[in-house]
């Protein structure tokens, strides 16, 4: 009998990792669309903790064009934890590039310039589940 749960339990926890994960790719994914009409993406790098319950994202990315309006950029893919965009050369956080706001944040476009290289890092919860023990038995 013991087997058998065990067996279930694994199933069970395979199950919802795999959702965990089918969010966080689609989240990933999403970012990527909306950044690549106005920046080319050069690199991407995640990481998920999940016992701290945490989706690390970064993106490298050069700009194409140069705004000549105000203009941000809106990323609504739920609330972040955390956003930084640095230029690659000097890699200081442009504060003022970033505003969050309660559904995502948004990108201040007449902060970046033209050709110029930058990082993106966000940190995102993936999910409310990971704050589970039991899940963090799964993934551990």
């Amino acid at each position: 009998m013991v087997e058998i749960s065990s067996v279930i339990a694994a199933s069970a926890g395979k199950t919802l990792i795999e959702k965990i994960f089918k969010q966080v790719a689609n989240r990933s994914t999403s970012i990527d669309k909306i950044l690549s009409e106005d920046f080319n993406i050069r690199g991407r790098d995640m990481i998920i903790e999940c016992p701290e319950s945490l989706q690390k994202y970064s993106l490298t990315f050069e700009s194409k064009k140069k705004f000549l309006l105000p203009n941000k950029k809106r990323i609504r893919l739920g609330p972040v934890r955390r956003v930084n965009i640095r230029p690659i050369q000097s890699l200081k956080p442009i504060f003022n590039a970033i505003t969050f706001l309660d559904d995502g944040f948004e990108i201040n476009l007449d902060c970046l310039e033209p050709g110029e290289t930058y990082i993106l890092d966000l940190e995102y919860i993936p999910h409310p589940a990971c704050l589970s023990s039991d899940i963090a038995f799964f993934t551990s």
